[in-house]
């Protein structure tokens, strides 16, 4: 029976032993996971990532270092977080944050993905022999390189991309900026045909390029548009000349009109084939033509028979002349007066046709009279607007509420002014705009003369404290002297 009893305790011993030993052997379920700031790694970058150990076991362990190893590091090399022989204590089913690792990738490292491993020294404690065992727990995991060019092309090709369709939307019509457009185009799809291929250096050099052509279809829109517009003045001042004899029956001076629409159409050819210098020449030798015909126009009219139903039209076409120039405002801008100088000139001729019985003539001249007053009156209006916006921007920055209020009645005056002169009502213009002026003047003024009241109120900071420390430092001085 004592025998029996020693076996039993012996078998018992051993279970006990076997149970132990199967924990200690058992790999400890602790995950570690390193965050940084992005999923990849770039070539050539250096990061700092946040560790993390989770403990999923029912008992503590100790971490006494966290290390981590790239396939890119000689064998045995590690960068790890040290607590120099202490340890950081992770309680049973928790989770803590030791420290951060500093990660450096080489920038000839290959792209793509590579492999590296955790590894973590740790006791953990076994509750079965009530001892801390020592073990090494490892982890594998990937990482993707990736190449540092990458968000860079992806950058430069989204703004070569809005940058070419915000000129798109914009509108052309030069040869030089549709040939730009069409190169840039071809550009970015190449870019972004290397940039899928991971070919990251072309995508930037397309870019590149395409921004610079779009920057050149930019300027050279710009020249286009400025000669057209040069040319397109000479092709209207033609056209309104042309326009008040297109009726006659003249055959010299429809001789005279058809060469004027001669030039005019080799004008247009040439400003399609963006030939300026042509063009103004044909646009000048049209002038010349449509001249021509309404002097001709003018000897005609003076063979012709006058009836007294074109000397009424006559009559009333110098009324309303007259009319134009005597309802004028008055002129303050040299281009305005020059026009309406040159309206009073031409009234001065109408009224010698009509007095020469050529009142066809007459006429024609009188009502280009009252288109020159017209035109002077609107030349005006631009010019008083461009006063009152001048006033305006010029008054600055106020601070005083009366002045402000004044600034902000002018602004009000001026778009008034502007909505005026798109409807043509150009004396109503002219009166908003003069008001507008007037009220920015006043608005100075009224600044100018409150700042002079108020002289601490532009005082350079801490200004205001120095004077109410000095009035103290008087009034002390006062009552000294009065004791």
């Amino acid at each position: 029976m004592k025998g029996m009893k020693s076996v039993i305790l012996l078998m018992i011993l051993m279970a006990f032993i076997a149970v132990s030993a199967d924990g200690a052997s058992a790999a400890v379920n602790v995950f570690v996971n390193a965050t940084m700031p992005y999923d990849v790694l770039y070539q050539g970058q250096i990061v700092s990532a946040n560790v993390t150990v989770k403990n999923n076991e029912n008992f503590p362990v100790r971490v006494y270092s966290v290390g981590v190893h790239y396939d890119w590091m000689p064998e045995g090399v590690f960068t790890s977080v040290d607590f120099g022989g202490g340890y950081v204590q992770v309680e049973s089913n928790s989770v803590t944050s030791p420290g951060q690792l500093l990660i450096q990738c080489d920038s000839s490292v290959p792209t793509g993905y590579h492999s590296f491993y955790y590894k973590v020294a740790l006791d953990w404690y076994n509750s079965y022999t009530g001892i801390w065992i020592n073990e090494s727990v490892v982890q594998p995991g990937t990482i993707y390189i990736e190449s540092p060019l990458k968000p860079q092309a992806l950058q430069e090709l989204q703004f070569a991309n809005q940058s070419l369709s915000d000129f798109r939307n914009s509108g052309y019509s030069s040869s030089r900026a549709t040939a730009d457009v069409n190169n840039a185009t071809g550009l970015l799809n190449d870019g972004w045909s290397a940039y899928n291929t991971n070919d990251y250096s072309r995508a930037l050099n397309d870019s590149y390029a395409a921004i610079n052509l779009t920057t050149d279809a930019k300027i050279a829109e710009k020249n286009y548009r400025d000669n057209v517009t040069g040319v397109e003045k000479v092709v209207a001042s033609v056209n309104d000349k042309l326009k008040t004899i297109r009726g006659t029956t003249d055959p010299d001076t429809k001789s005279a009109i058809a060469r004027a629409d001669g030039y005019l159409n080799m004008t247009r050819q040439s400003i399609d084939a963006e030939d300026f210098m042509t063009a103004m020449t044909n646009a000048n030798l049209a002038n010349g033509a449509a001249d021509d015909a309404i002097q001709k126009q003018f000897y005609a009219s003076l063979k012709a028979n006058q009836t007294e139903a074109s000397k009424a039209t006559a009559r009333e076409a110098l009324d309303n002349a007259q009319a134009a120039l005597d309802n004028a405002s008055n002129m303050t801008s040299t281009a305005s007066m020059k026009i309406l100088d040159d309206a009073r000139t031409k009234l001065g001729n109408a009224t010698i046709m009509f007095t020469s019985e050529d009142y066809d003539n007459a006429t024609i001249t009188a009502n280009v009279v009252s288109s020159l007053a017209q035109q002077a009156e609107s030349d005006e209006a631009s010019y008083r607007m461009l006063l009152a916006r001048n006033r305006i921007s010029s008054a600055g920055q106020l601070q005083n509420p009366d002045a402000k209020a004044m600034l902000d009645n002018a602004t009000r005056m001026y778009n008034q002014s502007e909505s005026d002169f798109i409807a043509s009502h150009f004396k109503d213009c002219i009166r908003h705009a003069d008001s507008a002026a007037a009220l920015a003047d006043n608005a100075t003024a009224t600044e100018k003369s409150w700042r002079a009241a108020n002289p601490l109120s532009a005082a350079t900071p801490g200004f205001g404290i120095w004077a109410s420390l000095l009035a103290i430092g008087l009034i002390f001085i006062l009552r000294e002297r009065k004791l």
